[in-house]
């Protein structure tokens, strides 16, 4: 009798012994189990492609999702996944963190690549990236041997950007060269100009302005410089948006109210519902101004195969209000535009949400692109510009030909 009472003491304490161990490993497997199977933010973005994205979701691509999410991968990996699905819907913040890379910089423009990693639109004078030997059109595919496809546009920015004086190595394909090479490059402090809008007088009286991008404060980039180039005489202008990827719709409108009078249709725009919603020229924000160009003025827009988004929406307009001479080669064709959905970690969703037309002739942009009326192409191995060549050389001509060729 006495031994039986014994065995009980003994199996609760070795029960006592193992639990701990045994309770740990359950615990950590608990909480791995539940960061992969984590869905919150994933059904988030889901709700809002449903919602929002510019066509409604198929059968098939409800049950793909659904794989997706049951897929035993972490969320973030699972979203990108599902995000593939869908034409230009991305995140547009890294997840809990600010949108804005921090620290030191290489002096490079940049904008997403279609096929992932960083598309080179500028190289910023006297910068790092400048004297490392970068140029416009390469692309990034590789930062510190990390690759870039898969990473947010935000997540390949900041990769870049860090401690002063430190390197980061950049891996870069060059399509002129058809291979990969590898460079370092120091960051430094952003000491060198930024130039987002790049001016100068051509020939005693054509004003040039080269526009890398639809910023915030783009407009009024372009309006000092459109005031500038007038006082020094410009009666004639070359607007070039090569390498320009976009940005935002309403600079894009407010740059053409220095063409075009306020109020005009500046594109249309239609959504799942197939409803059409216009967007318009807004000039009044300069009527106070002496320096919009006048409409007199001969103008040539420079265009190739990156002038994407917002620079198809201004070349678009110019030429179907015949207001401009639109030279170069096809643009890319991006004809759509993304909205922003907030989520709950602070991220934000951008979900495709409209495609865009021209303003006239309601010609579709999407994976069409503007058809110049003048093509003319740049040769990628040498450091001439072919195209600002071919427009001084017609307004030299001007008065042989009687009027610019416009479509």
């Amino acid at each position: 009798m006495k031994r039986k009472k014994i065995f009980p003491v003994v199996f609760v304490v070795v029960f006592l012994l193992l639990v701990p161990a045994g309770g740990s490993a359950a615990k950590k497997q608990k909480e791995k189990t539940l960061q992969v199977f984590s869905r919150i933010i994933f059904d988030q973005v889901y709700s809002g492609i449903q919602k929002e994205y510019f066509s409604k979701l198929t059968e098939s691509e409800k049950i793909k999702i659904k794989k997706i999410r049951n897929e035993p991968i972490e969320e973030k990996k699972a979203i990108e996944k599902m995000l593939g699905m869908f034409e230009f819907c991305h995140i547009d913040s890294v997840y809990g963190s600010s949108n804005k890379a921090s620290g030191c910089k290489i002096g490079v423009l940049f904008s997403p690549h279609p096929g992932g990693g960083l598309f080179i639109a500028d190289v910023f004078p006297k910068s790092p990236a400048k004297k490392a030997g970068l140029k416009i059109g390469q692309h990034i595919v590789a930062i510190d041997g990390k690759p870039l496809k898969g990473l947010s546009f935000v997540e390949e920015v900041e990769l870049i950007s860090g401690d002063c004086d430190a390197f980061v190595e950049l891996s870069v394909f060059s399509q002129i060269l058809k291979k990969t090479f590898n460079v370092k490059i120091k960051r430094e402090e952003e000491t060198w100009p930024t130039e987002y809008a790049v001016s100068k007088l051509i020939n005693k009286d054509v004003g040039f302005i080269k526009l890398n991008g639809f910023f915030l404060g783009s407009e009024k980039l372009f309006g000092e410089s459109v005031k500038l180039l007038i006082k020094q005489g410009a009666k004639k202008w070359i607007i070039s948006l090569k390498y320009n990827p976009g940005g935002f719709v309403y600079a894009a409108d407010r740059i053409l109210g220095e063409f075009l009078p306020n109020g005009l249709v500046s594109l249309h725009a239609i959504g799942r519902d197939r409803k059409i919603s216009k967007f318009y020229v807004y000039s009044k924000w300069i009527r106070d101004r002496m320096y919009k160009i006048p409409p007199e003025d001969k103008v040539i827009v420079l265009v190739n195969d990156y002038s994407a988004s917002a620079s198809e929406i201004m070349a678009g307009a110019l030429q179907d209000y015949r207001r401009a001479t639109i030279l170069g080669i096809n643009t890319f064709g991006k004809g759509s535009m993304q909205y922003p959905i907030e989520l709950s970690d602070r991220s934000v969703l951008m979900v495709t949400k409209v495609h865009f037309f021209t303003p006239v002739r309601k010609r579709a942009v999407d994976k069409t692109g503007i058809v110049p009326d003048i093509t003319v192409y740049d040769n990628p191995f040498t450091e001439k510009d072919e195209m600002l060549e071919a427009a001084l050389e017609i307004f030299q001509q001007l008065d042989l030909y009687g009027e610019i060729p416009m479509h």
